[in-house]
């Protein structure tokens, strides 16, 4: 994940600092005008926008599927009553995200499966059982959910499309729910 960044900030880094013209190279069409590519602010805004939708889906989706699991295997209802939550609360935001994102007509999905990272978190889980299952969970879970309050809170300031900062604005209420559950499980010494 660290590399995906560092990359992700390196290809970044080099539109900002490319000349405007190597950006904006013409193209003739059959009437002889001309079309530019889309200004380097276009650009930075639309991979902004598109990492988020990348960062928001893989978070719902590995919260979802982690706390599916949770409901069969754990037999805790803190826990249990939390992935409820989880599910039920991720789901909505994953739909409303999609809704989010044909207002904003920006052309970006989130996954529909999880990556490496997150699918070798989704085995350990699958492999715990009892109460290391629940503190396995829990500890992913808070993990997680402070990386999607950076996400959410990073892109409702600095994002560049209003429809998506609003929709951020409502996931981090929610993110910020659910690791408050979390702080209150964790007083049971349910997380290390």
């Amino acid at each position: 994940m660290k590399r995906a960044v560092v990359v992700g900030f390196a290809a970044l880094a080099s539109l900002i600092l490319m000349p405007p013209t190597a950006l904006a190279q013409d193209v003739e069409t059959d009437t002889d005008s001309t079309l530019s590519a889309p200004s380097s602010s276009d650009v930075m805004t639309q991979v902004k926008a598109s990492s988020y939708v990348q960062e928001t889906g893989m978070g719902d989706l590995f919260g979802v599927q982690a706390s599916e699991l949770a409901l069969k295997k754990s037999g805790n209802p803190q826990v249990r009553a939390f992935a409820q939550h989880v599910v039920r609360d991720h789901g909505t935001l994953s739909r409303a995200l999609d809704d989010a994102l044909a207002a904003a007509k920006v052309d970006a999905k989130p996954p529909a499966s999880l990556d490496l990272e997150h699918q070798e978190l989704l085995d350990t889980l699958k492999a715990s059982t009892g109460a290391d299952f629940d503190r396995n969970y829990l500890k992913m879970q808070m993990d997680t959910h402070q990386d999607a309050l950076r996400t959410q809170v990073d892109y409702r300031l600095h994002g560049g499309n209003a429809e998506l900062q609003n929709y951020a604005a409502k996931a981090t209420t929610v993110v910020q729910s659910h690791l408050s559950e979390l702080g209150k499980i964790s007083q049971g010494s349910l997380l290390p």
